[in-house]
């Protein structure tokens, strides 16, 4: 049966669940019943809104940003000298002045590969048409520099045994410089040369080869198609000066070229033999075929070079780089391929530097 005021059950409504009397609609204590207007609901905010959202806590103008008055961030003035072009037939260096001296880059970077483990980058070179000094050891070597190439000795330290037979060899070729005293030994405790000198070197480029070349009757001209080892390098130099070959002709670059470790393998080679740098090995190698030379390439394919030697009077021998012999656009300038004949069951090639001097043997020996 449903009760006329309440649920069914019997319970009136609007009394609290807790079934006490006299507490419903009472507030608690301590606090202020709040003013209801007619109808029974609390009357709506009419303060002013700030912007449209929603009711404002205060009523006050909106707060206005203020301007940032900043000037604009002015980039700092790179005095930089204007990079001068390249003289004819050369373009080394390529970068900045100060990055081809191996200075760091002017923002502070760290090269790339610079504190990595494992991190490897080509070291910077210098300008090989720019003179720097390199030391060489001993008595033969600077003997050489000075029968070639007096100028280029700049300072030599001899030991007391040996000082007498320096002074006599300076006297002989009309060079005086003063003689320092060398070191008696090293911090590891190496006894060094009794003979250290300091030389000069610096290469040459196009326009020097071509006023050498001109009027020759006779030649070999030694080309380097891309060596990296700076040891092959100095072996290669000392033997084409032992055969009387002037010029070395290299690629500026993925060719090495001046370096201290060079200079010392080919102990006295560079007074003789001077390095020229090119900017492109095979339009090199064009202008000289243009000029009557016979470009005469080396690969494990061509004939014995027994067959090859002593046929032309002007001759441009090329030696591929170690791992990858000649390049494709070297080879298909070649006129002909040579090759030194091993013995059957042997080894397939040899080191480029014992190759350069079994060619310019038959090649040079004879002929410059």
């Amino acid at each position: 049966m449903k009760n006329r005021k309440g649920a069914p059950g019997g319970k009136p409504r609007g009394k609290p669940a807790s079934g006490k009397k006299g507490t419903a609609g009472r507030p608690a204590p301590g606090r202020t019943p709040k003013q209801r207007p007619p109808g029974g609901r609390p009357a709506a905010d009419k303060r002013p809104q700030a912007g449209g959202r929603g009711p404002a806590a205060r009523d006050r103008p909106a707060r206005e940003q203020p301007a940032r008055d900043r000037p604009a961030r002015e980039q700092p003035a790179r005095d930089r000298p204007a990079r001068q072009p390249p003289p004819p037939g050369r373009s080394f260096p390529r970068r900045s002045e100060a990055r081809a001296n191996g200075a760091p880059p002017a923002d502070g970077r760290a090269k790339a590969g610079a504190g990595r483990p494992g991190g490897h980058r080509a070291p910077e070179r210098s300008d090989p048409f720019t003179p720097h000094d390199y030391t060489v050891e001993g008595l033969a070597a600077l003997s050489e520099y000075v029968r070639f190439k007096p100028h280029a000795v700049k300072s030599i330290r001899v030991k007391p045994q040996v000082r007498a037979a320096v002074a006599s060899l300076l006297s002989e070729h009309g060079l005086t410089l003063p003689l320092g005293e060398a070191e008696a030994a090293t911090a590891a405790g190496e006894s060094p040369s009794p003979v250290v000198a300091r030389v000069s070197l610096e290469a040459l480029d196009q326009g020097g080869l071509e006023a050498r070349t001109a009027g020759r009757a006779q030649d070999v001209i030694l080309a380097l198609d891309h060596i990296t080892d700076p040891r092959n390098l100095g072996a290669i130099i000392r033997s084409a000066a032992f055969f009387g070959v002037r010029e070395v002709i290299v690629p500026e670059r993925r060719q090495v070229l001046f370096t201290q470790a060079a200079v010392g393998t080919a102990q006295g080679g560079f007074a003789l033999t001077d390095l020229v740098v090119v900017v492109n090995l095979a339009r090199t190698l064009a202008a000289l075929k243009a000029k009557g030379y016979w470009v005469v390439g080396t690969a494990m394919d061509g004939e014995p070079y027994t067959d090859v030697a002593h046929v032309y009077d002007k001759v441009v021998l090329v030696l591929g780089s170690e791992d990858t012999g000649l390049s494709k656009n070297v080879r298909d300038l070649c006129d002909r391929l040579a090759a030194i004949p091993g013995r059957a069951g042997g080894l397939d090639s040899l080191n480029v530097s014992v190759a350069s001097g079994i060619f310019l043997s038959a090649f040079g020996g004879a002929r410059v």
